[in-house]
């Protein structure tokens, strides 16, 4: 008997509902189009329109489907119909649902089948990139790994994490598409008008997207915060059903219908904050890396303080009057670099940068003075001033943020080796000059990360103002994101996600300069790290700091994508850092200051025995307090005291040079040199390179022209590096004369050197 019931009230949906179910498609993808396509090209034509726009429409259809389903019971007489044959109200539900529903599922499983297939083509060329490159980006969700698939976890996470993000798109797009449907129907029996419910539906459907669009940003489950939404709306027509069919329209007969509308949306408002604070648990080492915010903050006052007097100081000198009152205050200042903190305040740095002009003209003047005294031959109170240049440069990189160190001061590497090359030099002070250089620490770019958390939490806490402000036309995911972050717990949550994200960066910048020690089996491998940073990008944490910990290091990624959802933070992390560009920038500099080193240790040692080492090892213990390693390999430094016996091309990948130029272009063949194999781990190859004879590049007319194809020594990268070596040459040995030998160096011999 029910059977028969349901069975003839589906036969009576169909009938009354195919045509318009057709009719509806056709509507709801015009409407699609016609709403999407203006937002479409808004977006592509305002740059500060950043935001998914056209994506607000995706659930037009089954809205619009949802507000169809009462259509045809809303007429008086087709419920009077209704109620005089008896008809239950639950089965009519039922009967009207499984129509429309069933339309509205083959709809969705087609489409989604569609874009699966596409998706599914992409991703060989995505899996077989990450396999060779160790990142991917042209997947859907894309994101980027810190190391190649060289180890099994890395698989493990890749593939833990496509299948995460499907699952997520599958279920969250389904539940939005029924959620959108189930407001639509609501619509369709709350209006007895056709066209004010479907316009209802439509409206509420841009609504959910938008919601839709914000939970999964979020990474929040739609499971918990999209569903019961659609539920509650199904659940109200539900309860409302015997109510409506005999027209009772008395508030109490609303009760439940609303209490089953408003029920989810407190549901949801009252977990929103704590799932959002739960997706970023305790992180392993967080102790570690608060005691190292502690120790930063702890030294600001003492930095703040140097800084203040770097600014008396230059001040005075600008009043000096006499060469006694310039002295005596450039005595002040080498002292005052010796101080190991130094700060300077960043809203001082960003009104126009006069803490640059000044430090930089202390640092002309000290240069200035040991270039005189350097001619007059007091080379001991020149070194003094050489090494108090390398000391302020390094205190004007300490603890600043990385807008404050965006103009760094000129390196006094070329006068220093200049120095070392005198005519009265002497190993006693090629040996003080490497010894200061080796004990005072370099600046470091761990400063510069800590310095912007610094200046980020500022902006997180509403002491500052965001930097997107500053943009001509600010984007308007900047303002959504400013103002998302004035709630409480999403500040609080930002607060958390910057600590996680600063100590995974710390955390990788430890790896890309601590080399094979943190697991990295070359420098092609470390170049990942490196040169593929990407901010926008949440960075999935090290290996070696999780052990064999599998389930730790899957926490640890999980949230890596999760603390990047709090945008705010992550637009001033963006906008404040480039780790790529700082990373490199300090290896090169640790580089150059190693080379500095162990050219002056090697000058030294020439100094005393006529002749250059066979090997960086005999420098040790004598001019080496121990054997320098390479930042870029983890190991010594190339050496070779004869040089190669062909001209070396000083940058790689040069295939042509010009003839005019092929002298500076090269390094002459049999030059004391030695090098550092940079990020490319460039290995020594001889080949040929052709000359050019003028600025466009023309080769010579004849095959016989002299030089046409010149043989020469390359320092090319390995097959997956990228980059050129560092190379620091040293002058030749003359040969010896009939005369005693004079050890001293010549004074032509600073024109051998360059780095």
């Amino acid at each position: 008997m029910r059977r028969d019931l349901l069975a003839r009230l589906l036969w009576q949906t169909w009938g009354e509902s195919w045509q318009t179910a057709l009719a509806a498609i056709p509507i709801a993808l015009f409407l699609v189009f016609s709403l999407a396509l203006p937002l479409a090209l808004l977006q592509n034509s305002a740059s500060y329109v950043d935001l998914p726009l056209p994506l607000l429409t995706m659930l037009f259809l089954p809205a619009l489907l949802g507000s169809l389903v009462f259509r045809a019971d809303q007429r008086s007489d087709h419920r009077q119909f209704l109620v005089v044959h008896a008809a239950r109200p639950r089965y009519v539900w039922l009967a009207r649902q499984m129509f429309w529903g069933t339309a509205l599922f083959a709809i969705t499983l087609a489409v989604t089948a569609a874009i699966w297939i596409e998706i599914a083509m992409q991703s060989d060329g995505f899996l077989h990139n990450i396999q060779v490159r160790g990142y991917g980006g042209g997947f859907p969700g894309g994101f980027y790994l810190s190391q190649p698939l060289n180890k099994p976890w890395n698989s493990a996470a890749i593939f833990d994490r496509l299948l995460l993000f499907a699952a997520q798109f599958t279920f969250t797009s389904w539940t939005a598409i029924f959620t959108a449907y189930a407001l639509g129907q609501f619509c369709s029996l709350l209006l007895k008008r056709e066209v004010l419910a479907g316009l209802l539906a439509l409206l509420l459907s841009i609504l959910l997207a938008a919601w839709a669009l914000l939970t999964g940003a979020w990474q929040l489950s739609s499971q918990w915060f999209v569903l019961p939404l659609g539920l509650g709306a199904m659940l109200a027509t539900w309860l409302r059903m015997p109510d409506w069919i005999v027209a009772r329209n008395r508030p109490k007969t609303w009760a439940l219908p609303l209490a089953s509308l408003v029920l989810p949306l407190l549901f949801v408002t009252a977990t929103l904050p704590a799932a959002r604070l739960a997706q970023l648990p305790d992180q392993p080492g967080q102790q570690q890396f608060l005691e190292q915010v502690r120790k930063f903050e702890a030294s600001r006052p003492a930095g703040e303080a140097t800084a203040a007097a770097y600014f008396r100081l230059h001040a005075l000198l600008v009043e000096a009057k006499t060469d006694a009152e310039r002295q005596t205050l450039i005595a002040q200042l080498i002292e005052l670099t010796k101080r190991p903190e130094c700060r300077f305040p960043e809203t001082a740095v960003l009104a126009g940068w006069p803490p640059y002009d000044q430090i930089s003209q202390l640092s002309e003047t000290l240069l200035a003075d040991a270039q005189r005294l350097q001619q007059d031959g007091n080379l001991d109170a020149a070194l003094e001033r050489y090494l108090a240049i390398v000391r302020l440069r390094s205190h004007w990189l300490r603890g600043q943020s990385s807008i404050s160190v965006a103009r760094e001061l000129n390196s006094s590497t070329p006068f220093v080796l200049q120095w070392a090359l005198h005519p009265h030099q002497t190993s006693d002070l090629l040996r003080k000059a490497v010894t200061e250089l080796q004990s005072y620490p370099a600046a470091r770019i761990v400063d510069l990360i800590l310095a912007d958390r610094e200046q980020i939490r500022a902006v997180l806490l509403g002491k500052d103002p965001p930097s997107f402000l500053n943009e001509k036309t600010p984007r308007w995911s900047g303002y959504l994101a400013f103002l998302a972050n004035r709630l409480p717990w999403e500040r609080q949550r930002a607060l958390l996600a910057l600590d996680i994200r600063t100590s995974q960066l710390l955390e990788h910048v430890r790896a890309g300069h601590g080399g094979n020690k943190y697991g990295y089996t070359d420098a092609a491998a470390r170049l990942q790290l490196i040169s593929q940073w990407h901010m926008n990008r949440a960075i999935m944490p090290d290996q070696s700091t999780y052990g064999r910990n599998w389930q730790a290091y899957r926490r640890a990624t999980q949230s890596a994508f999760q603390a990047a959802t709090s945008f705010l933070m992550t637009l001033e992390l963006n906008s404040r850092i480039d780790v790529h560009y700082f990373l490199h920038r300090t290896l090169d500099a640790r580089t150059k200051r190693l080379g500095l080193i162990t050219q002056l240790a090697l000058l030294a040692y020439r100094l005393d025995h006529q002749r250059y080492p066979e090997s960086l090892r005999e420098l040790v213990p004598d001019y080496l307090n121990s054997l320098q390693f390479d930042p870029s390999s983890d190991g010594p430094l190339e050496y070779r005291p004869q040089g190669f016996d062909l001209p070396l091309v000083r940058y790689a990948g040069n295939n042509t040079i010009r003839k005019s130029e092929f002298s500076s272009a090269t390094i002459p063949a049999h030059t004391p040199l030695l090098w550092s194999v940079g990020l490319g781990n460039c290995e020594p190859s001889d080949g040929t390179i052709r000359l050019t004879l003028n600025d466009e590049n023309e080769l010579p007319e004849s095959d016989d022209e002299e030089n046409e194809v010149v043989e020469v020594t390359r320092l090319e990268p390995t097959p997956l590096g990228v980059g050129s070596p560092i190379i620091f040459t040293l002058p030749k040995i003359a040969p010896p004369k009939a005369s005693p030998a004079n050890n001293q160096p010549k004074e032509n011999d600073a024109n051998q050197v360059k780095e």
